[in-house]
């Protein structure tokens, strides 16, 4: 039930930022990393083992690495713009940072 629930939290993190990170230039970028850092921290409480936090990690990846690709209907969720390209790199360190680090 852990597991679900770890995959449900970067799903929706993932998702949020996917969807924000592009409207309202430039507020939408920030207020998407903001979200991430926010949703990585309410993560890393609320899942205490490491484990579930790099479950966290690897289903918001999924996510951000699929809405950046072209899909059936050539649809893009993540353009290769400024927006989108500091979306996935700053998202990507700071979802990392929060696992790397220690402590609370």
């Amino acid at each position: 039930m852990r597991y679900l629930k770890a995959i449900l939290q970067g799903v929706f993190i993932a998702a949020a930022g996917v969807l924000l990170h592009n409207s309202w230039k430039p507020f939408g970028l920030i207020a998407s990393l903001i979200l991430t850092y926010l949703g990585f921290q309410i993560a890393r409480s609320s899942q205490i083992a490491r484990r579930y936090q790099v479950v966290v990690f690897l289903a918001w990846n999924f996510v951000v690495i699929r809405a950046g690709t072209i899909g059936q209907g050539e649809e893009l969720l993540i353009y290769s713009n400024n927006y989108g390209n500091l979306y996935l790199i700053g998202g990507f360190l700071i979802a990392l940072f929060s696992i790397v680090r220690k402590g609370i």
